[in-house]
């Protein structure tokens, strides 16, 4: 019966009776109220002295075919606006761009940035470039104590990615452009040094052409004046073997053979053929025969018996003035004969022009607004922060309460005992 009565007792004291346990913390009610107070307090206290913090954020998106009208119509580098976006998106998040941007800023910014390096590290963990899934548009936002500072971050971050990645751009097309250009005025040039050479090869091939001619005719004439002056000796021959004879016969003038026909009535007169070749020559006379061998052997030139010296010299001289050299020689500008130049020539002035261009109204972030201070700071959040030590404090007040009512009921059944 003894054990029996103690097991009981036992399991008597080891039931909770809710009753007694609501009482013991009613009766303790005050403990608890303080404690949950106190953490109230604290954590009130604590989101007052808390800095608050400031995300300022905006949203960019692809830019307008406007926007890049101005590298379209170059045709030389092709880029869509989603490329043009990707290039926008890279200078966001590249150090660089932010380095840019912080430098940009720094003036502005309500802190000592003293340590340069860790401002600007600092300043890159709290930037967020969100992309949404289908590369539709991208969230830019930054976090910082000053309201204020936080949108000049955001605002000046995309001006400035925007600035590089246009540059960037526009730096390929004109390198693409001085680059086709540089071809251009090359290939200009080797046509104009081309036909100058081709010009002077012309006049050359024209030049030795006339000296050949020349040559020709030259020896075509000597020919001709060795054969006459021949035919001069030659005939001074006859003309002396003729004399001989007719000296011989005492022939002085020129011979006519009368044939009288007695008793016929008829007569005949034949005088000797001067000029005919079938009669001998000495019937001329002596007289006539010297004054011939005479003329022949004074003459000085036999030019004048043939023709054909005369078309010969004509031929000659007309070589000596090439028009066509001279025209050659005179021209002080060959491009007008280079066929096409002058669509070259527009084509790079046409290049030289975009050189120069302005391209500012470039663009490959588009801008949906500027982003502006933000009203409320996202933390601390301090009703979370007072609902939470409110909860804690509770808690905890009922916790030291549940101890304490534990041990004045260990302290009164160990009194019993005794």
């Amino acid at each position: 019966m003894t054990n029996d009565g103690s097991q009981a007792e036992l399991y008597r004291d080891d039931e909770i009776d809710l009753f007694e346990l609501v009482e013991g913390l009613w009766a303790r009610k005050w403990l608890i109220m303080g404690i949950t107070g106190a953490a109230t307090v604290a954590g009130l206290i604590t989101a007052l002295l808390l800095s608050p913090s400031y995300q300022a954020s905006t949203q960019v998106r692809p830019p307008d075919l406007s926007d890049l009208a101005q590298l379209s119509e170059l045709e030389i580098v092709e880029i869509t606006p989603t490329e043009a976006f990707a290039r926008g998106l890279n200078e966001l998040n590249s150090q660089h761009g932010r380095m840019r941007t912080f430098d940009a800023v720094r003036d502005s910014s309500p802190q000592d940035l003293g340590d340069e390096e860790w401002n600007w590290r600092t300043l890159s963990e709290h930037i967020n470039i969100t992309p949404d899934k289908g590369n539709n548009f991208a969230t830019v936002s930054y976090t910082n104590g000053d309201a204020e500072f936080s949108a000049a971050v955001v605002n000046q971050l995309i001006e400035t990615a925007n600035q590089l990645a246009t540059q960037t751009l526009v730096e390929e097309v004109k390198t693409s452009l001085q680059t086709k250009a540089s071809l251009l005025q090359q290939r200009i040039e080797q046509e104009i040094a081309l036909e100058a050479r081709s010009k002077q090869d012309r006049i050359t091939q024209l030049q030795e052409r006339d000296k050949l001619k020349a040559l020709i005719l030259k020896d075509q004439i000597a020919a001709l004046r060795t054969k006459e002056e021949q035919l001069r000796l030659d005939r001074i021959a006859q003309l002396t073997e003729a004399l001989s004879v007719a000296q011989s016969l005492g022939l002085e003038e020129p011979q006519f053979i009368a044939q009288l026909g007695a008793g016929t009535g008829n007569s005949l007169a034949i005088r000797a053929d001067i000029e005919g070749e079938g009669d001998p020559l000495y019937l001329r006379g002596a007289r006539m025969l010297k004054a011939e061998i005479a003329a022949l052997k004074q003459r000085s030139s036999n030019d004048f018996t043939n023709p054909d010296i005369r078309n010969l010299e004509s031929d000659l001289a007309m070589l000596e003035y090439n028009r066509e050299v001279e025209v050659l020689q005179a021209r002080a500008d060959d491009t007008a004969f280079i066929v096409g130049i002058r669509d070259m020539r527009t084509e790079l002035n046409q290049l030289k022009s975009y050189l120069k261009q302005d391209f500012s109204g470039v663009r490959v972030l588009k801008l949906d607004e500027p982003a502006v201070a933000p009203d409320r700071p996202i933390k601390p959040r301090k009703s979370l922060i007072v609902a939470a030590s409110l909860v804690a404090g509770g808690m905890l007040g009922v916790l030291v309460a549940l101890i304490m009512n534990a041990a004045a009921n260990r302290r009164r059944a160990l009194g019993g005992q005794g």
